[in-house]
């Protein structure tokens, strides 16, 4: 689940290579991470629909410093107990 992906990025203390990613069973949503050496994390989340022949995705970019991601994932494991 998505608070579970988050929860793992928060236990993260030092930068890390490469990329971790979330998808969404049927991919219509997905999250990758990624941090560079200064401890700068890049989330780059995707939203997609491949429903007929209206095709369309929309990807954004958001910056976050690596010791954000403690409070990020509580305020993802909050927003998951409360729905």
């Amino acid at each position: 689940m998505l608070d579970a992906y988050f929860l793992d990025l928060a236990e993260k203390k030092a930068p890390w290579d490469g990329k971790i990613l979330w998808e969404a069973l049927e991919k219509e949503l997905s999250i990758v991470a990624e941090c560079n050496n200064l401890g700068k994390v890049k989330f780059t989340i995707g939203v997609y629909q491949y429903i007929n022949s209206e095709n369309w995705s929309l990807e954004a970019e958001l910056d976050y410093d690596l010791g954000m991601l403690p409070a990020l994932g509580k305020a993802f494991e909050n927003v998951w107990k409360n729905i």
